[in-house]
C-alpha cells in the first residue's frame, strides 16, 4: 500500500498504467508486466474463482512456435488453435433428436477459417444476431461446411442460459466450465461488448473483427466471399 503522502508516486502510477476511472485491478507479472487489466468485472462476477483460474492461465506459455524450418502449416495451425480454446469444444450430438452435447478435439479445426462468436443470452442484441448469424450460417453450409467453423464463447454467468443459448447455435462453442480461456480470449480480442464476431485465417491472424456487421449486411454471402480471400487480412 502506499501512504497517503507519496500523491507524486501515486500519480505516476496513474498514468503508467493509463488509469482514467475508479475503482481499477490490474494484475502484473514479478517483473511489472500487466498480465490482465482492469479485472473488476471479473471479480465481481466471478470472486475468488478468477483468481484461482487466472493463476492456472498465466502459468501456461503465450505462445508455442515451432522453429524447425520443415515446419508445416498443420503444426503451426492446431497450436495456435488449442491454445485460443484447450484441447476439446463442445458439439452438438449427431442425433439432432437427442439435444445433446459431446466433447470434440480443438485439433479439427486445423486448416480451417473460424469465427469467433462473443454472446450472451442475457443481451436482446445478442440474441437478435444470433438468429440471423444461424440463418446465414446454415444457408452456407453447404459450401463452408469443411473450410470454416465457428465457436460461441459465452458472456453468461448461469450454465442453465448457456446451455439454452447453445441449443440455438449449429456450430461449436467453449465450454461454459472453461472461463481461463474466456477471460483469455476477451484480453487478446479486447472484447468490450456483445454480439463481437471475430473471423480467425487458419493460422489464427485477424481477418476482420467486425464479423456482425458483415453478417448483417450480406448475410449467407459474407461467408462465401469469405472463404474467396475477398476479405483482406486487417
Amino acid at each position: 500500500m502506499l501512504f497517503f503522502i507519496e500523491q507524486t508516486r501515486a500519480d505516476e502510477i496513474k498514468n503508467n498504467y493509463d488509469v482514467r476511472t475508479l475503482p481499477r485491478l490490474d494484475i502484473l507479472s514479478p517483473t511489472g508486466e500487466v498480465l490482465y487489466s482492469n479485472c473488476i468485472n471479473e471479480v465481481s462476477s466471478e470472486g475468488a474463482e478468477f483468481f484461482r483460474q487466472w493463476y492456472c492461465a498465466k502459468e501456461k506459455p503465450t505462445k508455442t512456435i515451432v522453429k524447425a524450418e520443415t515446419t508445416t502449416t498443420k503444426a503451426v495451425t492446431t497450436t495456435v488453435f488449442i491454445e485460443l480454446f484447450g484441447e476439446q469444444l463442445l458439439e452438438h450430438s449427431a442425433d439432432e433428436s437427442s439435444q445433446t452435447t459431446t466433447y470434440m478435439p480443438t485439433s479439427k479445426l486445423e486448416g480451417k477459417t473460424v469465427g469467433l462468436y462473443f454472446s450472451g443470452h442475457w443481451c436482446r442484441p445478442s440474441r437478435e444476431f444470433t438468429v440471423k448469424l444461424a440463418e446465414a450460417y446454415k444457408n452456407a453450409y453447404e459450401y463452408v461446411e469443411d473450410k470454416f467453423e465457428i465457436v460461441f464463447v459465452s458472456w453468461d454467468n448461469e450454465e442453465n442460459a448457456y446451455e439454452n443459448f447453445y441449443k440455438e447455435m449449429p456450430w461449436k462453442a467453449l465450454p461454459f466450465a472453461d472461463r481461463t480461456h474466456l477471460y483469455a480470449l476477451n484480453k487478446k480480442y479486447d472484447i468490450k461488448e456483445i454480439p463481437s464476431f471475430i473471423i480467425l485465417s487458419a493460422t489464427g491472424e485477424i481477418i476482420t473483427s467486425n464479423g456482425v456487421e458483415k453478417v448483417y449486411n450480406n448475410g449467407a454471402d459474407f461467408f462465401q466471399q469469405l472463404l474467396e480471400g475477398k476479405y483482406p487480412l486487417v
